[in-house]
């Protein structure tokens, strides 16, 4: 039997809660968090366009402000 409770029994504030519970703990230990071979590749690629300055990187602060435009 599953001891913990639904979550659609759970408020707004108690999932949240509980995300931020969850997301404290996993993290102590991020080497056991799996990291799929798909997202190692996507990563390398990044880093690969990064180094050789196909992209370059955005400003932080710029792109929040663009985001928050957008999804107003």
């Amino acid at each position: 039997m599953n001891a913990l409770p639904s979550t659609f029994q759970l408020s707004v504030a108690e999932k949240l809660a509980l995300m931020e519970q969850l997301w404290s703990e996993l993290s102590q230990n991020p080497n056991d968090i799996p990291f799929p071979e798909w997202q190692r590749k996507n990563l390398a690629e990044r880093i690969a366009e990064l180094d050789e300055g196909r992209v370059q990187p955005e400003d932080w602060e710029v792109v929040k402000k663009r985001l928050r435009d957008r999804f107003k």
